[in-house]
Order: structure tokens, then sequence, then C-alpha cells
């Protein structure tokens, strides 16, 4: 992913901030599970907090299917774009996913820009 930002042109130490829907760890010891409703729900008050402290926020970039699922289950409005998840697998399972990542980092580049 880190380098996917510096070839989109992003610096990531200045223009982005990396947060998941859930902020913390979800499953047990040995594996980890996805998201479910109640997480999301018990997720929002510090998504909100943290949206409230990043007032120059211009975009969000939604980097998989499920962050974009919980995302649109906060109904938190702005400009936001969803992106392919960045895992080898996917990457190289679905070969327009880099392009279609790289893309997305550009066009949240422009976006923000603006």
């Amino acid at each position: 992913m880190w380098e996917l930002l510096g070839e989109a042109g992003i610096d990531r130490g200045r223009e982005v901030v990396t947060w998941n829907v859930v902020p913390w760890y979800l499953g047990s010891d040995r594996k980890v599970r996805h998201a479910e409703s109640r997480d999301l729900d018990e997720a929002r008050p510090y998504v909100e907090e943290l949206l409230g402290l990043l007032l120059d926020l211009r975009v969000v970039v939604l980097i998989g299917t499920r962050a974009a699922v919980g995302w649109r289950r906060l109904h938190i409005a702005g400009p936001q774009i969803e992106v392919p998840h960045p895992s080898p697998r996917n990457l190289i399972a679905r070969g327009d996913s880099r392009g279609r990542l790289l893309e997305g980092l550009r066009q949240a580049l422009r976006l923000a820009s603006n």
C-alpha cells in the first residue's frame, strides 16, 4: 500500500491518516474475524471523534469491499472513493485491481488538492 501511495504522488507522512472503520482487533489469538454489525455500532463514536479531529479532511478512501460496506452502515457523509483491497491475493487474482486502486488514489489526491 505504501508503494502505491508513493506511485500516486501522495505523501503518506503529511497527507494520509490510516484508520480502520473498527479501530481495534477483532478475533481471537488464532484468527482475525470480520466486523459484524455490533462492532460497527460500537465503533461509531470513535470514528465520529476521529472525524471531528480531522478539520481539513477532504476525502475518505475506502480500501476494500468490507471497508465500504462498514462505512455505508455508519451513514457518514462526505467525499469518498472506493478502491480494491491491496492484499497480494486480491491484486494477483484480479488483474485490474492494482490499476483501479492506483487510479482511485490519484483521484483522491485530485479531490484533496482542490
